[in-house]
């Protein structure tokens, strides 16, 4: 978990650390402050047709100043072998509760489980089925002022529940009309105080095509009103690096993603690659992009080490034939990404989490930047 130096103040927001799908880690994070004068030759700020530029060479803080990384995380939740309420299935989001209660939103069991403070159960609500406060398949919740909003996407749904997860009641989604990337495709991403709600693509198609291809597969970030009418299209679309062969299709080795996260109504959304991340305004205005200037690495050096972690891994030799075959012969992008997550704080700084290739172990490594685009540490 982030932790500050002795002269800096915690504050409030956490992020999630999941452990395949049966566990979750919490670790809070630390507000922001000041650790020396900040230097000019670090970063630049520019103006282009209205539109901030904010532009990093090196982190403001020097290495020992600002936060060290502490060994674990202050809670843990989850359990490989335990009661049922510890085993998850499909974590589709976990929020912390004002009064620092937990919640956690298992898809696999249609549920939105309440943990104390500790990490100790407290309850669940919801199921599957279609009555009231019963969800097909919940895909993400957000905490609106004093309510739990939960979006199911199997009902294309969202259902208000009060702070305990007593249901109180729910709205239907008008449909957003697109065949390829229907409503059961998104996920809620939060609000937008006086407009409406963000919903992010969550999942997307993959199509065997007659010739290999490598393509990029996004759908339309959406604002709804509160009353479930589509209002329109808001910030860049979301989506993922795919490719297609006659034979295969799915996500290629070393894809990036975009990532998403709102502040104050404000849309941070990025594609993680390249080191970049738009800002966008309550009106759905493109006021700032966030970047970091740093060389990209091709997936050239990274190939020979992603054969060695697969055979660590125990595989038969068949196996990594198959895998070597597949890697040589099918559609694979030529620059790893440099983030694969983003989240903001209560301050509004932002933290990007660093591109994780499968082999790598130990904590994850993020990045933060302050609410002017500056890259701290």
């Amino acid at each position: 978990m982030p932790s500050a130096s002795s002269h800096c103040p915690g504050h409030l927001r956490f992020a999630l650390s999941s452990h395949g799908s049966l566990s979750v880690a919490v670790a809070f994070a630390l507000a922001a402050c000041d650790s020396g004068s900040p230097s000019s030759s670090r970063y630049t700020v520019r103006d282009s047709a209205g539109v901030q530029i904010v532009e990093s060479t090196a982190p403001l803080w020097e290495e020992a100043s600002g936060w060290s990384i502490a060994p674990r995380p202050i809670v843990s939740i989850g359990a490989v072998d335990g009661p049922e309420e510890y085993l998850f299935d499909r974590i589709r989001g976990v929020l912390r509760l004002p009064d620092g209660r937990i919640v956690v939103v298992n898809g696999g069991s249609a549920e939105i489980r309440f943990f104390a403070s500790d990490g100790t159960y407290l309850s669940s609500t919801g199921g599957s089925g279609d009555g009231p406060g019963e969800f097909r398949g919940v895909l993400s919740a957000a905490l609106v002022g004093d309510s739990l909003l939960v979006y199911d996407g199997g009902l294309n749904r969202l259902s208000v529940l009060n702070l305990d997860g007593e249901f109180l009641t729910s709205r239907q989604l008008a449909s957003n009309g697109d065949p390829v990337h229907p409503n059961r495709m998104y996920a809620l991403e939060g609000p937008i105080p006086g407009r409406g709600y963000v919903f992010t693509l969550f999942s997307r198609a993959a199509d065997m095509r007659p010739a290999p291809v490598l393509y990029w597969e996004s759908g339309a970030t959406l604002l709804y009103s509160y009353n479930g009418t589509l209002e329109g299209e808001i910030g860049w679309p979301s989506g993922s690096d795919m490719f297609s062969t006659p034979e295969r299709a799915g996500t290629p080795e070393f894809g990036a993603w975009t990532a998403t996260d709102l502040y104050q109504g404000r849309l941070h959304i990025g594609h993680g690659r390249p080191y970049e991340v738009a800002v966008f305004g309550p009106e759905g205005t493109l006021e700032r992009l966030i970047r970091r200037v740093e060389a990209p690495q091709t997936i050239a050096a990274a190939i020979p080490r992603l054969l060695e972690w697969a055979g660590e891994q125990g595989a038969p030799p068949e196996a990594l034939l198959d895998f070597r075959r597949r890697l040589e012969t099918e559609p694979q992008v030529e620059i790893m990404p440099f983030y694969s997550d983003l989240v903001l704080d209560t301050l509004g700084n932002l933290w990007v989490e660093r591109y994780r290739p499968r082999w790598t172990t130990g904590p994850h490594a993020w990045e933060v930047f302050d609410p002017e685009g500056r890259w701290l540490v």
